[in-house]
């Protein structure tokens, strides 16, 4: 049987009690590293679009999609969402809490 990697483990954790909030997971430093804007929240002012959730990402809409590829460094929301993770968890590799 395979280990998991911490970073994996972390995710799966987080999944299961709730997800990371957006404006956290999409932190000022991963926007301006990975997009046209400083912040998440001007960023989806831009975006004409109710991102409230991961789910939000998923949806299949060819001007969502556009905005994504025009406005970031992806091609799809999907691949955002996973940057945003791998961001976020080089970050803080213990999640949003330190281990004592």
């Amino acid at each position: 049987m395979k280990h998991k990697s911490l970073f994996k483990w972390t995710l799966d954790a987080l999944t299961s009690f709730g997800q990371v909030p957006l404006p956290i997971l999409f932190s000022n430093q991963f926007m301006k590293k990975y997009t046209a804007y400083n912040e998440w929240n001007e960023w989806v002012a831009q975006s004409n679009h109710n991102i409230i959730t991961i789910k939000d990402f998923e949806v299949e809409d060819e001007s969502w999609t556009q905005f994504i590829q025009h406005s970031t460094a992806f091609s799809s929301g999907k691949e955002m969402i996973e940057a945003a993770e791998e961001f976020y968890f080089s970050q803080r590799p213990y999640g949003p809490f330190p281990i004592i």
